[in-house]
């Protein structure tokens, strides 16, 4: 009986390694600072989690890996964070803050490709929103967007960006500065360069120019001095001591 038992003790133990072998994700436990994407609703299937460690103002995934890339059907969010995902690579297009845990509905049902972890302090990550469109437009198109974050670690302060990429390049007509003494310099080249470039907030800019959306400061660059509007190539954003 004794032998018996052990065989059916250990014919359990290699079930459960094989079971666990059949989900190539890993699980952790929900901590305050612990996201967690999961494949399927519920909190089930394949999954992938990001701890925020306390040197880093916030935690960027600038790609979700193909295995996992519009995939995403439910979220666990730590009681220190909120996430900000979007719905293509390098933080474009759409976007929604998630500050709770549960599952993705509707629009957002496997239609994540990055995302930005950041704490609950904040409503939305701190960095500078490009658009081809007024924030408070309504369009008969989805609005172009693309997010540019400023650095994760807490000692570095400026981000700089070489080249906007295809997605936004040449298109921008409005930018937001997303969080409190964000400044952005805008280029009209790529790399920095060229005479053409102007340091948002200014007072460069006329008041109709100027407007807010969802709280932050925002500049319509037709009004803006130097005219970048549909020419923006390079930037640089950076969070200031005031």
């Amino acid at each position: 009986m004794r032998i018996q038992h052990n065989v059916g003790l250990l014919i359990l133990a290699v079930m459960a390694v094989l079971a666990g072998l059949s989900d190539p994700g890993w699980t952790s436990q929900l901590g305050g600072r612990t996201v967690i994407l999961w494949e399927h609703p519920g909190f089930t299937g394949r999954n992938m989690v990001w701890e925020v460690d306390p040197s880093l103002r916030h935690k960027l995934v600038p790609e979700l890996p193909g295995w996992f890339d519009n995939r995403t059907s439910s979220i666990q969010v730590g009681g220190e964070l909120n996430v900000a995902l979007y719905r293509y690579a390098n933080y474009a297009g759409d976007s929604a803050v998630y500050t709770v845990s549960g599952n993705m509905t509707g629009y957002w049902n496997d239609a994540a490709s990055s995302l930005v972890i950041f704490l609950k302090k904040h409503t939305h990550p701190q960095g500078v929103v490009i658009s081809d469109n007024g924030f408070n437009s309504i369009t008969g198109y989805e609005r172009r967007t693309q997010f540019f974050p400023i650095p994760e670690p807490l000692q570095y302060h400026e981000a700089n960006y070489r080249h906007l990429g295809d997605y936004i390049n040449d298109r921008s007509q409005h930018v937001k500065l997303q969080g409190q003494n964000i400044e952005v310099t805008i280029y009209r080249d790529t790399n920095f360069k060229g005479y053409y470039r102007i340091k948002l907030p200014s007072n460069e800019c006329s008041p109709n120019a100027t407007y807010r959306s969802g709280g932050f400061r925002c500049y319509r660059l037709t009004g803006c001095a130097m005219n970048l509007d549909g020419s923006v190539s390079s930037l640089k954003v950076r969070l200031v001591d005031k």
